[in-house]
């Protein structure tokens, strides 16, 4: 008889055990359970305290923003591109010819315009309304990215620039070590393409240890330091051509890997690499073209790109002090009624009849009469004096032509001289229109230039192993080893 029974909540139904079963919370869904004389009575119908959030919900507008906008087109327009709309969509295209859909559409154009002279000033309207809120947006964004740089480079400016001075430096160390590999991998592999053997694959140990390394810089980027100095002073800018730029000089190190990775074999082991036939020159002087393009290319393919820009540009479209005029839509006449009819189809193959010339000035209202003026033989000569002329525009009527003086606030030119380029504008454009004709015949100069130095590299071995023969005359024949004066020597005297 002292156990206490379960309630049921009457929001969430979860049993509760309360001490007080006409007034309690329910810990499950925190709701108020009140009970007067058996009725359950919300707390929020008494308490004032509670309603605040329903009341404000209440002043809200519940109406979209858009419901109260007024249409700026007719009733007449709004139809006209209705019934545009139903028949494009259920044009089927029959003929092969590719400009009848053309065609028909400038058909449909002419039988049902857009926008009528009535509802041309409010589109005009609408459509500049729009653009100067584009013009402000653009500016704003620009405002908004800009605001603040100057004040934060002023304060980062010496931290910046030491850190700037000392990633410059590595850049500058890995372009040097990056050009020293290209250039030795280039040499040797032209020099063994000719058919003379390279000093640098005496020791393939250092070759190969040199090309491995040569991950640390073989991607090196050409335009990091004017990236980096773009950064610096707050220009937005991207790099274009970078995942060409990184396949690039992989594919390129990859084969030098390779390349090294084959002569080690070959002197470690058996002779992998075929040195003495032709295949292996043909395939060292393709490496070497590789290594020519991995040189070259990467000033060609990277780019700097910016954003964008937005150019305050005098427009001059304040200084045009000129009323919108419209021409009066021209009333049709009885002449013109069958042509209106005439292409009203809704086939889905209609007939294409050429458009009929209007009137240039429209259809003149003043059509002569019905009632043509017979002159009779008893008519008296009688002038009939002219009817005094009325100004048919009151002066109280007419469009006002003044208007009172405004205070200037100093953002009248403001949007008006705003223009966005859409241009992109690329860094070093007009460097590279200066340096093309420089580089128009470096497919001539680059085997040109690969060739002398093979042959100087050929003519300093000679020589040096003429001056080597008079210290040592004689050199065993068994050794396991060839010497580097024998090494030297072109692969006929070899064979």
């Amino acid at each position: 008889m002292l156990r206490r029974s379960a309630i049921t909540c009457h929001f969430c139904n979860a049993p509760v055990l309360p001490k007080d079963p006409a007034n309690f919370g329910c810990p499950h869904c925190g709701s108020v359970n009140r009970f007067v004389n058996g009725n359950l009575v919300d707390p929020a119908m008494f308490n004032l305290e509670m309603n605040t959030r329903s009341f404000v919900r209440q002043r809200n507008d519940r109406l979209p923003a858009e419901f109260g906008r007024r249409d700026i087109l007719c009733h007449s327009c709004q139809r006209n591109a209705t019934l545009v709309v139903q028949l494009l969509a259920n044009y089927v295209e029959g003929s092969e010819d590719e400009n009848s859909i053309e065609q028909y559409r400038e058909s449909l154009s002419t039988r049902y315009p857009l926008v009528c002279d009535s509802c041309q000033s409010s589109v005009d309207a609408e459509i500049n309304k729009k653009n100067a809120m584009a013009r402000s947006q653009a500016l704003g964004a620009w405002l908004n990215q800009t605001r603040g740089k100057v004040k934060q480079r002023q304060n980062a400016l010496p931290h910046e620039h030491d850190k700037l001075s000392r990633e410059l430096l590595i850049w500058r160390l890995r372009g040097g070590l990056w050009a020293t590999t290209i250039i030795i991998s280039l040499l040797s592999n032209a020099t063994a393409g000719l058919g003379w053997w390279p000093s640098t694959f005496n020791r393939p140990w250092l070759l190969l240890s040199l090309n491995i390394l040569a991950i640390f810089w073989s991607f090196w980027d050409p335009t990091y330091s004017s990236f980096r100095s773009a950064k610096l002073q707050g220009r937005q800018i991207r790099v274009q051509g970078k995942k060409i730029h990184i396949g690039l000089q992989l594919s390129g190190w990859i084969t030098r890997v390779t390349t090294s990775l084959l002569i080690y074999r070959h002197w470690s082991g058996p002779n992998a690499l075929h040195l003495v036939s032709t295949s292996s020159r043909v395939y060292l002087a393709s490496i070497s073209v590789i290594e020519l393009a991995c040189a070259i290319l990467p000033f060609f393919i990277l780019r700097l790109q910016q954003p964008p820009a937005i150019r305050l540009i005098d427009t001059a479209r304040h200084k045009a002090d000129t009323a919108p005029s419209r021409t009066p839509t021209p009333v049709p006449g009885s002449s013109l009624e069958p042509e209106l009819f005439a292409g009203l189809s809704f086939s889905s193959k209609p007939v294409l009849t050429p458009p009929r010339k209007a009137p240039v000035f429209g259809v003149s209202s003043m059509l002569p009469s019905s009632n043509e003026h017979v002159t009779e033989a008893d008519e008296m000569d009688v002038d009939i004096p002219a009817a005094p002329k009325t100004n048919p525009e009151p002066i109280w009527l007419r469009p006002q032509r003044f208007f009172a003086p405004e205070a200037p606030t100093g953002l009248e030119s403001l949007f008006e001289m705003t223009k966005i380029g859409d241009e992109d504008v690329t860094m070093g454009e007009v460097s590279s229109r200066q340096v093309t004709p420089q580089w128009k015949w470096w497919w001539v100069y680059a085997p040109s230039v690969l060739v002398l130095l093979a042959l100087g590299y050929n003519a300093w071995g000679r020589s040096k192993n003429a001056n080597s023969s008079q210290i040592l005359p004689t050199i065993p024949p068994t050794s396991q080893y060839m010497s580097s004066n024998s090494q030297s020597q072109p692969y006929s005297e070899l064979s």
